[in-house]
């Protein structure tokens, strides 16, 4: 029984683990933004609309199975591991009924909110925000610049904000928060220098039920660009306000 267990041991390694991503947050320092004033903004990439719905508990812990296995002998452990690969084989197919509905919500939501994008809102904030303070001059261009664009800058920021909508925040709970997630990039002209770099996601303030936003475009709006202003805003802070001194 060895064989047929080590084997169901990978499967369940395969099935039970993945890629995770760590947020990245390496605030500009002072001193490095000493003589940086004149800030060339970029956006890269498209962003994608999501709606995560609530999800139903029932997730079986594979750690617990695989407990309770080593304590019946090879063959008790056999029936645990397949029973659990079962599990675990169900609950994946429930996650992909579960993105194929929310997809068809996004798909639904999107068309109520013409004109509002995390480009439109965000990166408007940011250099609204930016320009207030007095400190640096701010272009934003549609494409990150050549060579000798550069010369005119002192870094470049590169913002990209890869999905925005709505998400889930606890189980059991149908209120939804607006949501955009942010990757932020600085770097030195002309040497390629990294001076910041920040990947956060954002929540607006409210929580509303999908049934509520949908009867309410105007609300909907209302939260989507309360969640880009944030985001926008909070990404200026981090460069008028640097860590240290110069």
């Amino acid at each position: 029984m060895v064989r047929p267990v080590a084997a169901l041991l990978v499967m369940v390694m395969t099935v039970t683990t993945g890629c995770g991503t760590s947020d990245v947050a390496r605030r500009p320092s002072a001193a490095l933004l000493a003589g940086v004033n004149r800030l060339a903004v970029v956006v890269e990439g498209d962003s994608t609309f999501r709606v995560t719905a609530e999800r139903a508990g029932g997730d079986v812990g594979p750690l617990a199975f695989a407990g309770g296995a080593g304590l019946g002998g090879g063959f008790a452990a056999l029936v645990a591991l397949v029973m659990l690969v079962a599990v675990l084989v169900a609950n994946a197919q429930m996650q992909r009924a579960a993105a194929v509905a929310d997809a068809g919500r996004a798909a639904t939501i999107r068309p109520l909110i013409p004109g509002l994008s995390p480009r439109a809102i965000a990166v408007d904030t940011f250099a609204q925000t930016l320009r207030a303070g007095g400190r640096f001059e701010i272009e934003v261009l549609e494409s990150e610049p050549g060579k000798d664009q550069r010369q005119r800058f002192d870094a470049v920021v590169l913002l990209r904000f890869p999905e925005w909508g709505f998400q889930s925040l606890r189980a059991n709970d149908p209120s939804l928060a607006a949501f955009v997630a942010v990757d932020a990039r600085m770097v030195r002209s002309g040497r390629g220098e990294s001076l910041w770099e920040q990947k956060d996601t954002v929540f607006g303030h409210g929580r509303q039920t999908l049934d509520e936003l949908a009867a309410d475009p105007e609300l909907m709006r209302r939260e989507l660009k309360d969640a880009l202003e944030t985001a926008g805003y909070r990404l200026a802070v981090e460069l008028l306000y640097p860590r240290g001194k110069p």
